[in-house]
């Protein structure tokens, strides 16, 4: 079963931050998330739960799917139907 890539979500929650220049103590305060859950998280101790996850993942405007290792499917169009709905809108 895939696991959740922790570090690189943190990584990239950090980047986040350091282009909006915030410290990690303003992300915890402007998310909710406490300074130590997020301490826990960069040091790979801890994974976050869903409601933090969740408060982080906004903040950052980051799809926190994209750290799960599990592959997303791509939605299947049928090319004819797609055609006739464009072409309906016309």
């Amino acid at each position: 079963m895939p696991s959740f890539d922790t570090e690189a979500f943190m990584k990239t929650l950090a980047r986040s931050a350091k282009r909006r220049g915030k410290t990690m103590k303003e992300v915890a305060a402007e998310t909710g998330v406490s300074e130590t859950t997020l301490s826990r998280m960069n040091g790979g101790k801890r994974v976050c739960d869903a409601a933090s996850m969740a408060a982080l993942s906004a903040w950052a405007g980051i799809n926190p799917a994209r750290f799960s290792g599990l592959v997303m499917p791509r939605p299947v169009v049928d090319e004819k139907i797609a055609g006739t709905r464009l072409r309906a809108n016309r």
